[in-house]
């Protein structure tokens, strides 16, 4: 019975050196000059990757495109909040569905036609 009792401390002793090691590693790893190196370079990498883009944003916003695209995004948003493109949009979905509509009655009406002639020629074998 004694053999039985010493293998869960001896399970329970081996996981917390796993733990303790763990740590330890962990903690060495954070320390480390290569942790902090990578550290400053992606800190640096992406302050200058955000000045180039603040760079890029300004350059385009002062350009002639960059001032059509203002202007073109400020009509747009005069079009939706005076009900305009809502309303050009519904009148545009209501003529599609009524070309398919339109088009869906045609052919149930011919496939309605056909059947009522019965089987064609090709049909009677």
């Amino acid at each position: 019975m004694s053999d039985e009792q010493e293998h869960p401390s001896e399970l329970v002793s081996q996981f917390k050196q796993l733990t303790d090691n763990l740590q330890a590693a962990a903690r060495a790893a954070w320390a480390s000059p290569e942790r902090k190196q990578l550290q400053a370079d992606l800190t640096d990498g992406l302050e200058t990757m955000r000045e180039s883009l603040n760079t890029w944003a300004r350059d385009f916003s002062a350009s002639e495109a960059g001032q059509q695209m203002k202007a073109d995004l400020s009509d747009l948003n005069r079009r939706v909040q005076s009900g305009e493109l809502e309303h050009k949009a519904r009148t545009e979905l209501v003529g599609v569905l009524s070309r398919l509509n339109a088009e869906l009655e045609s052919a149930v009406k011919r496939l309605s036609e056909r059947d009522e002639e019965g089987p064609a020629e090709d049909d009677r074998g």
